[in-house]
């Protein structure tokens, strides 16, 4: 057989550039779409950012800055923001994934005033909203649970799309601790934790003291999100209970108030931990509201899908 070597250069030489090209758009697009995120994630709570500076050595965000150049934020700590070590470390986190792909200058990042490794760069006009978050992409998947808690009834939700790696949870108290039980949780009872970036906002009666018993609520909004358990079986249901690293559902106090509280808002069903089952028999709970009892992520799960 007679090999054409100039066709086969030629052909691979097309193929190198196509290849190239798809890289750089790549590369661009994960450059903006992370940047979109970040400030989304930074306007929670500081709804005037619009630019930040960061440590180009690790990563580590170093500074939120408003319109007029005034530090909302500024590491390693500012008494007077309300951005949290949580927050500020998810943030460097999707900073950390950007750096080792080059091309910061055509992305628009510049030396800082600080002079090097700092660098920084201005965010994008929020979405319509002071405290915008990612826009809605045609592959992102979402799922909307609801929680209960002695305070009051709120809603999670869940949006997964396949860009970046980044996992960011929302409106509780130690965010962070959260986000790493909760997949442990799901990892250890059998499921997969969702490929791409997994974004979960808990929303509820404006206190961000939730405590540990939006656990459930959060897995099963998560894996509903990624087609794990039905979205459809989250409707009417709402969930409490805190979640250990294996799976298994913990019933810290407050759980009989949150069932309580469920039925008196007229959720039809509630799933807790099994673990306070000998308080929810004594519960003068409205007939209307069955309460159902779990002992662990994968039998609430079940008691979703029979749904």
């Amino acid at each position: 057989m007679t090999i054409q070597t100039e066709q086969m250069t030629a052909a691979l030489s097309h193929a190198t550039e196509v290849a190239r090209q798809r890289a750089f758009e790549a590369r661009t697009s994960f450059h903006r779409i992370t940047l979109d995120y970040a400030a989304s994630l930074l306007r929670e709570t500081l709804p005037d950012a619009a630019a930040v500076t960061i440590d180009s050595d690790d990563g580590d965000l170093y500074e939120v800055r408003d319109a007029d150049g005034k530090a909302l934020y500024r590491a390693p700590f500012t008494p007077a923001s309300p951005l949290t070590d949580d927050l500020a470390d998810d943030v460097s986190d999707l900073f950390r994934q950007v750096l080792p792909l080059g091309g910061l200058t055509e992305a628009g990042w510049e030396t800082a005033a600080e002079g090097l490794p700092y660098l920084s760069i201005p965010l994008p006009a929020p979405y319509g909203a002071p405290a915008a978050r990612p826009a809605d992409s045609p592959l992102e998947s979402r799922a909307v649970t609801r929680f209960a808690t002695p305070e009051g009834t709120g809603t999670v939700l869940a949006r997964i799309w396949p860009q970046g790696s980044a996992a960011v949870v929302l409106g509780v108290d130690h965010g962070r601790e959260t986000r790493d039980r909760v997949r442990a949780a799901i990892h250890n009872s059998g499921y997969l934790w969702p490929a791409g970036t997994v974004h979960v906002q808990v929303g509820g009666d404006g206190s961000r003291t939730h405590g540990t018993l939006t656990d459930l609520a959060i897995a099963c909004a998560i894996l509903a999100a990624a087609g794990q358990i039905p979205k459809s079986a989250l409707e009417r249901t709402a969930l409490t209970g805190e979640l250990d690293l294996a799976g298994w559902l913990r019933a810290p106090a407050g759980v009989d108030n949150s069932v309580q509280t469920a039925a008196a808002n007229g959720i039809a069903e509630v799933i807790a931990p099994d673990a306070a089952s000998d308080q929810l028999h004594q519960l003068p709970v409205d007939p209307a509201t069955t309460v159902h009892a779990a002992t662990c992520l994968p039998e609430a799960a079940e008691l979703l899908a029979r749904k």
